[in-house]
């Protein structure tokens, strides 16, 4: 066996006794697991060969340097620096694996249940092994971009873990012993050890975190970046977008990006918290120990890490001794006598170890205090979601749960009638008139009907509950609230849940509603949120005017507005006006005297002044004049005979005419003559006048959809379309969500105007014309709300586990002990 008692080994180089003056190493253990302490090394060497002088101050940092005492390993260290005090002496300063955490680091990110192993082959960059105890732990919440080092505490915090480097340099994950390791007999400890006492703590205050995707954009950058910039940000986000650069890769904390300019935009997480307490030790002064970054503690860790920092705080004495070291190391529980009297027992807070023939540390121990157990389940790792009202047996080892109670959702709203459409206006034209006659302007389909917003969430409460395993627990299940059958009405509200536990009723009513809801932190199921809102209805569609076509229904998601008509002839008329004489052709004429003396010439006018054609018998003065000397007197009457009346807007007619003709003469002395008849033959042209119409309706539009259901179209008459009836949503399947808001009903379409064409219209015809107007489409009927979903109950608690740990046995059952006599453990 080699006489060395110490023994530095760097590479090749090996420093011996002769060469090591003193040294001291450093380690601690956070009992609480909220921090990891790097281990130190320090040791002063004497070296009269200049190679290995020169040697050592050529070092690299993070060369490994190994410690042996009594050809023991007592760790491995990583190479800080190097100081020459004098020509001989030097001194080397390194450190443990822990430091080596502290030189990069961690992106961090939003944690949604991944392992305690997942995390830490995320953050570690050195050796390590994590205890099966802890590996499949989930955990959840977020970590922020910080050193490996502190992200790791984190996670060890978050369950209860120690992480220890091992003497060659290995990082052990695991639960801390809370069985006797050793014991510091008095022949050990030198004089001075001392007790210090902490202010006793009342309450310790945890605060549990959760983040919940949320919908807030936010600008995250903006400007000119290189390939491979990384863009880190204050807050995790998520739907990262950039516009000008691309990302190469991303992460809640960070975005690395190519080159380029532009912005960089992104989604923050709604970041809840709650407030768990544990009492302490009471006292009129209130100490509180608060714990309020620790971000991946959440719903299923935060009651064991209140239980566990209570436990922890219940301790107030720390003695401080300088002992013989034997091997005991932070987070090791040991036996001692208390300076003041009295065994105790306590757990190893630090060692401070001065190298030299013996190792001497300067321990500080926590007296009283010892490690929970290894087999207490302190992790929320089942799951269960009540919906019936059926009796619960609580399962064998479980004393605590976390309940969640949900109420029933409230109905949503009712939504409201579509409007029905215009009437088309009426057409009217009149004697004279002549063009086009129709409304000017489009009229106006029916507007939809309006939305029904969302029933509320039911209220959410949340309680941590004592139970006995096998107790039976009652939970009542909350009814989701029902609709009303009124026009724009809000539904009821749901009923409460709640859950009786030996006596003791919990119920929803004493939580609260959230338009977010809850959202279970295993699942990432949302609960209780406020229902969605119905739909607007689609207006109906406008009518036709003299310059502008009508309108389909307007479109609702998925389904069409009815379609538009383009319009109906109902018919064409005409009227013909009064025949008007335009000329006469040349006549001839025979007339019979009595006396051979006088002679009369018939006029050449046939034309009467009503310009009708003239009735078969009917009598005309057709006038005349005397060959010779005047008449004084006379008068002749004309009996006429005619073809029948045209068709057209012309016609010639051939008339024959007897007159008789009785005259004085008195100027002239002459005897009274009288011309007995005349004959006359002639052809008379008349013309008259023809109005020409078309009259209708112009397009009618079609109905407005509703959601879910296509609007009608209008009628091939022109009647607008009726608006679709809008229909009652499905009960949500979340429990204690609020009922969809219903939905409108549909605008009725426009009916069509009326309209009229006339063309020849003058006075003498004086056509008149009214065309009525279509009636518009009526609008479509309301959708009720939903009824809002039923509560539940949403229970978190730790599933019972076997786990064998302790000293360590051989195959007879005798305690495996090592060359020291000290147990093994596990």
């Amino acid at each position: 066996m080699s006489d060395t008692v110490n023994r530095l080994v760097y590479g090749e180089l090996i420093f011996t006794d002769q060469e090591i003056q003193e040294g001291e190493t450093y380690e601690a253990t956070a009992l609480l697991s909220d921090a990891l302490e790097i281990g130190t090394f320090q040791m002063e060497l004497y070296l009269r060969d200049e190679n290995k002088g020169a040697a050592l101050t050529g070092f690299r940092r993070n060369d490994k340097l190994l410690y042996y005492h009594r050809e023991r390993l007592q760790g491995t260290y990583y190479i800080e620096s190097v100081e020459r005090t004098g020509k001989f002496t030097y001194t080397i300063t390194a450190n443990n694996a822990l430091a080596l955490l502290d030189q990069s680091d961690h992106m961090g990110g939003i944690y949604t249940g991944q392992t305690v192993e997942e995390l830490v082959a995320e953050i570690c960059n050195i050796p390590y092994q994590v205890q099966t105890k802890f590996a499949k732990v989930k955990l959840y919440g977020w970590l922020p971009v910080a050193t490996r080092r502190a992200n790791l505490a984190q996670v060890l915090f978050a369950v209860g873990a120690q992480a220890k480097v091992d003497q060659v340099g290995t990082l052990r994950i695991e639960a801390l012993w809370d069985g006797v390791s050793s014991a510091i007999t008095p022949d050990r400890v030198f004089w001075g050890d001392k007790v210090r006492y902490e202010a006793q703590v009342t309450e310790v205050s945890v605060l549990e975190h959760q983040y919940i995707p949320g919908t807030e954009e936010i600008q995250l950058f903006e400007g000119t970046t290189q390939s491979g910039d990384v863009i880190q940000f204050q807050e995790p986000v998520h739907s990262l977008a950039a516009s000008g650069f691309s990302l190469l890769e991303q992460g809640a904390n960070y975005a690395k990006v190519s080159a380029g300019t532009g912005t960089l935009t992104g989604k923050k997480y709604v970041h809840t918290t709650r407030d768990v307490r544990q009492a302490v030790t009471p006292d009129d002064v209130a100490n509180v120990v608060e714990v309020k970054e620790a971000t991946l503690v959440s719903l299923v860790n935060s009651a064991a890490v209140a239980e566990r920092l209570a436990e922890y705080y219940k301790w107030i004495e720390a003695m401080e001794a300088t002992v013989v070291y034997d091997g005991e190391r932070p987070g090791d529980v040991i036996a001692f006598e208390h300076p003041f009297g009295g065994a105790s027992v306590g757990c190893v807070k630090s060692a401070s170890i001065t190298i030299g023939g013996r190792l001497v540390a300067e321990e500080v121990t926590a007296i009283g205090y010892k490690p929970p157990s290894s087999d207490i389940v302190e992790i929320y790792d089942v799951r269960k979601l009540i919906t019936t009202n059926d009796p619960i047996v609580v399962p064998d080892g479980v004393t605590k749960m976390r309940a969640v109670l949900i109420s029933g959702g409230t109905a949503g709203q009712n939504g409201t009638d579509g409007e029905p459409g215009a009437d088309g206006e009426s057409a009217r034209c009149s004697a004279g008139d002549n063009g086009e006659f129709t409304s000017g302007s489009q009229g106006a389909g029916g507007a939809g009907g309006s939305k029904g917003l969302g029933g509320s969430g039911g209220k959410v409460y949340s309680v941590d509950i004592e139970v006995l395993p096998g107790q039976v627990i009652s939970p009542n299940i909350g009814l989701g609230g029902v609709a009303s059958d009124i026009s724009g009405e809000q539904g009821a509200a749901g009923s409460a849940t709640t859950l009786t536990v030996g006596g003791v009723v919990y119920t929803s009513d004493d939580g609260s509603a959230s338009p977010s809801g809850y959202t279970d932190l295993v699942t990432g199921e949302v609960f209780a949120a406020t229902g969605p809102d119905g739909v607007d209805g689609g207006a109906g569609g406008k009518s036709a005017s003299k310059s502008a076509s009508a309108e389909n229904g307007t479109d609702v998601s998925e389904s069409t507005g009815g379609k538009l008509s383009t319009g109906n002839k109902v018919g064409d008329d005409s009227k013909y006006g009064p025949w008007i004489y335009q000329s006469s052709s040349d006549y001839k004429q025979k007339i019979t005297e009595e006396f051979n003396k006088k002679l009369y010439s018939g006029h050449d006018s046939y034309k009467r002044d009503n310009g009708a054609f003239i009735s078969s018998g009917s009598k005309i003065n057709i006038g005349y004049s005397y060959m010779g000397p005047s008449i004084k007197t006379g008068t002749v009457y004309a009996d006429f005979t005619r073809t029948s009346i045209p068709t057209g807007e012309t016609g010639t007619v051939a008339i024959t005419s007897s007159s008789m003709v009785e005259t004085e003469v008195r100027d002239l002395g002459y005897e009274d003559a009288k011309v007995y008849q005349w004959r006359h033959q002639a052809s008379i042209t008349h013309k008259r006048s023809r109005a020409e119409s078309t009259y209708g309706n112009l397009g009618a539009g079609g109905g407005g959809a509703a959601n879910g259901v296509n609007g009608n179209d209008a009628t091939p008459t022109c009647e607008g379309g009726a608006g679709a009836d809008a229909v009652t949503p499905e009960i949500p399947d979340k429990i204690g969500t609020g009922g969809t808001g219903g939905s409108g009903g549909g605008g009725g379409g426009a009916g069509g105007n009326g309209y009229i064409s006339v063309e020849g219209n003058d006075g003498d015809v004086a056509y008149s014309k009214y065309q009525s107007g279509m009636m518009g489409g009526p609008g479509g009927k309301f959708g009720k709300g939903s009824n809002g979903a039923p509560g539940g109950i949403i229970l978190y608690y730790g599933e019972p586990k076997v786990i064998v740990s302790g000293p360590l046995k051989e195959k007879n059952n005798r305690q495996f002990l090592d060359r020291h006599g000290r147990r093994f453990t596990v």
